[in-house]
């Protein structure tokens, strides 16, 4: 090899790693994600509850089981960590042994403050650590008013999640352009969203404001994920209700064509339709239905579109519903 200046680093030196994260595809480790909306469209509920499935090894939106539960650092300051924390915590199930936050002493927390988020993280050995809302913790960067400024706030969040391996989830604003694309709309520079490494929207539905949904709209690292709903209980509880069909034209013509040729997704099929035909079925039991077959969520979400299954709430949670010919005519 030629010799070459310490300035120089030929990327056959540089040893693979594969990412890892805490939320296929949503939330990976040791980078930054972005969980963006509308003030009280539950962003704060839903993270909330990630963070509490975190610390008790619970169960995510997809029916993926957490194997160990992790420590989780939760930066809060629009809430009230005995009255409002605290509580929504517990009713989410919650470990609170394993869910802490940065105490302020003289002044304000800051991203800026990098070294001091660190060490928590590092003492405290969590995976995950969350900045709601990131508005907060600015400091005197600039975020939101200068490229530059943002640049340097976003580089600080990058470096200690890279540092640290920790899954770093900051909690945005959207700004009330609702003409431009979602992506665009996050409250402050373009160069947030282009320099995290997925972003989540999260949104009302139209005809039920009472149910949010979870939209996938940037994925850097892999394929974008399904959209979820989810619905906030007066308690706070989040219960997730299973996948969400926005519309037919999210579906690529590319998984089309796959789905005709794929004997699991035959297979999902036809497990929906012996399951669903003469009575409703709660998503939990589906999804442990699935899991004895070997069948994946996306597989089963596809599923649930060609059928035209349809999710319903009752008073002991969500079920899945067919609607079978002779129903729809009657």
């Amino acid at each position: 090899m030629k010799n070459t200046s310490d300035n120089v680093r030929f990327y056959s030196s540089i040893q693979k790693k594969n990412i890892e994260f805490f939320w296929y595809p949503y939330i990976p480790f040791g980078k930054v994600t972005l969980i963006q909306g509308d003030p009280g469209c539950g962003k704060s509920s839903l993270i909330i509850k990630l963070a509490s499935i975190a610390s008790s090894a619970g169960t995510m939106p997809d029916g993926m089981v957490i194997q160990n539960a992790f420590n989780v650092i939760y930066q809060c300051i629009e809430d009230g960590a005995a009255d409002t924390i605290k509580p929504r915590l517990e009713n989410n199930g919650a470990d609170l042994t394993h869910i802490s936050f940065i105490t302020d002493n003289d002044e304000p927390l800051s991203v800026i403050d990098k070294e001091k988020i660190i060490s928590s993280i590092n003492d405290t050995r969590s995976k995950l650590v969350i900045f709601d809302p990131i508005q907060s913790f600015v400091g005197n960067s600039g975020y939101g008013t200068s490229v530059a400024g943002s640049r340097e706030f976003m580089n600080t969040l990058i470096s200690i999640a890279e540092e640290t391996g920790a899954a770093v989830v900051i909690i945005g604003h959207l700004n009330k352009n609702e003409s431009s694309k979602d992506l665009y709309r996050g409250l402050g520079s373009i160069d947030i969203a282009a320099s995290v490494r997925s972003v989540i929207q999260v949104d009302r539905l139209e005809d039920n404001s009472n149910v949010r949904c979870i939209k996938h709209i940037k994925s850097s690292l892999a394929p974008e994920g399904d959209v979820f709903g989810f619905e906030i209980q007066k308690t706070g509880y989040v219960e997730f209700i299973g996948s969400i069909d926005l519309g037919q034209e999210q579906e690529s013509i590319i998984d089309q064509s796959r789905k005709s040729y794929d004997t699991k997704s035959s297979l999902a099929e036809s497990l929906l339709l012996d399951s669903l035909y003469h009575v409703d079925m709660k998503y939990s039991d589906i999804l442990q239905l699935i899991k004895k077959n070997d069948i994946s969520v996306r597989t089963l979400n596809n599923a649930k579109k060609s059928l035209g299954v349809s999710s319903i709430k009752k008073k002991d949670g969500w079920y899945w519903h067919l609607t079978i010919d002779n129903e729809a005519s009657s």
